[in-house]
């Protein structure tokens, strides 16, 4: 018997990022983003895996779209404006851990901020959408992201909403309101909506750094599961999107079967799978490290607008 190929469709900032390591060297270059992230690991676990976003037509859109097609990742459904420019964001490493900046470190230049598609974009994209969605994952409250939220869940997808910023608090209500699943981060609680004022999602996941996570079912009981520890951690960066992946990835089928929360053992395994699956990434440099194992990836002298860029490839060993 056939097994159809499980369609995602991800939705929201569409960046590239740029990685200094602290070994030195020219940074390495990857496409960025939280569903764009997921959309690159879901792909090589076998999904047929869409973007949705806008970019412009310059250096870091064009570097984006190498990227993705090295993943096996669709772009058909990315908004390439040649009045828009593409973000960028630059991640250090420290002895305390990642951090992202929004600024060129070489002359000073602040990079693009992301914006959502255009109304006639997102309406064209509506009725091409495939009959069949399995997952869509959306990480910004944009209306645009809303209407696609919505098509999606229309056409069977479990949605995902990983919200790190509320833009609009009307239109991030109403996106959790399609919700089957919510996660957010411990340390961005106080850019949400309050507990009070959010609708009651199915499966409800706070990560909590080196605490672990913790879930609820249908506003129930917080439930914890311990963090796991590496022999090897250089680099925290992306480890969530390698939970909602492997989340995505699990779950899924239960939600085709309507069952995502009849056996709570089952949620608890999803996510023990893909906190280890975190951990294995932890050991690379970029939130996508791990994929490039054996593989070539984007390195550049400078990657900033302002600035002379010049690019040559790399092939990816651990670390």
């Amino acid at each position: 018997m056939n097994t159809r190929t499980p369609i995602y469709i991800g939705c929201g900032l569409i960046c590239l990022d740029a990685v200094l390591v602290p070994d030195g060297g020219p940074p390495r270059l990857f496409a960025g983003g939280t569903s764009l992230n997921i959309a690159a690991i879901l792909a090589q676990k076998g999904w047929y895996s869409h973007v949705v976003g806008r970019i412009g037509d310059d250096y870091a859109s064009r570097r984006i779209l190498h990227d993705l097609d090295s993943m096996n990742v669709q772009t058909r459904m990315i908004e390439r404006d040649a009045d828009t420019q593409t973000p960028v964001y630059v991640e250090t490493i420290e002895s305390k851990g990642h951090r992202f900046h929004r600024q060129c470190p070489d002359c000073g230049a602040d990079f693009p901020s992301c914006v959502p598609n255009s109304d006639e974009f997102t309406h064209n994209l509506i009725g091409s959408l495939p009959e069949t969605i399995d997952a869509a994952c959306f990480e910004r409250d944009f209306t645009s992201c809303f209407q696609l939220a919505r098509a999606c869940k229309d056409r069977g997808a479990l949605i995902y909403v990983e919200l790190n910023r509320m833009t609009c608090e009307d239109d991030c209500l109403h996106l959790l309101e399609l919700a089957d699943i919510f996660k957010y981060a411990r340390d961005r609680c106080g850019l949400l909506p309050d507990d009070s004022r959010r609708p009651s999602v199915p499966l409800e996941i706070e990560t909590l750094g080196s605490d672990g996570v913790r879930y609820r079912v249908r506003r129930g009981e917080w439930k914890r599961i311990p963090a796991l520890h590496a022999d090897q951690f250089i680099d925290a960066a992306g480890s969530g999107d390698w939970v909602s992946a492997t989340l995505i990835h699990h779950l899924t089928p239960l939600h085709r079967q309507a069952q995502l929360l009849d056996d709570a053992g089952l949620v608890e395994n999803a996510l023990n799978s893909a906190q280890n699956e975190a951990v294995l990434n932890g050991k690379f440099y970029g939130a996508r490290g791990r994929l490039y194992e054996g593989r070539t990836f984007q390195q550049a002298n400078s990657y900033c607008p302002c600035c002379l860029n010049q690019s040559t490839s790399y092939t990816a060993k651990s670390g």
